[in-house]
């Protein structure tokens, strides 16, 4: 694994790799899924149809691998009611959080402290806002390398909060993964 520094929004790759937990609400129209870490932000911000896509998908077949910007041999596209988006990289789904946290079985250090004072009285907690999962990581990685072309040689991931799913990806990922 190869590590750069930047806005890897800027990166010149033919992936990027979006954490995800199966967390879908409804904002009364649509089902939305529900990102929260550094890098799915700054991708909605500039492509907010990809929460509508993710949820469609993960209510059809669950929360996977998959490309959220089309076939993976053809050019990136998200298309939008207002206009269609060229990206220069595929956007990739990468499960690494749970739809729900079970409290009674997790405990409350399951949750980031970010989050903990919201849980009161309840005894689960949406996915998101807890860690990533090293398990839910494993089997991405592995849906990863049966989806990834040979020929991609610039996947790039933003690193985790948690050091230990770093230190994992870092042994699991060849040269072609890029931790930004």
């Amino acid at each position: 694994m190869l590590f750069e520094t930047g806005d890897i929004l800027a990166k010149k790759c033919n992936a990027i790799l979006i954490p995800s937990s199966a967390y879908i609400f409804h904002n009364g129209k649509n089902n939305l899924a529900y990102f929260d870490d550094g890098i799915s932000t700054k991708i909605l911000n500039i492509y907010p149809q990809l929460r509508y896509k993710l949820a469609n998908e993960i209510k059809k077949t669950g929360n996977y691998v998959f490309c959220l910007t089309g076939p993976i041999n053809s050019r990136p596209i998200i298309p939008s009611k207002e206009r269609t988006f060229w990206p220069n990289y595929h956007l990739i789904n990468f499960p690494c959080k749970p739809k729900k946290v079970y409290l009674p079985d997790d405990g409350i250090e399951s949750i980031k402290p970010l989050y903990r004072s919201k849980i009161k009285n309840v005894d689960s907690a949406p996915g998101y806002m807890g860690f990533a999962r090293k398990g839910i990581v494993e089997e991405s990685i592995k849906e990863l390398e049966l989806l990834i072309p040979e020929n991609w040689n610039r996947i790039c991931i933003s690193k985790f909060e948690e050091k230990d799913i770093n230190e994992m990806l870092c042994s699991l990922l060849n040269n072609r993964y890029i931790f930004v």
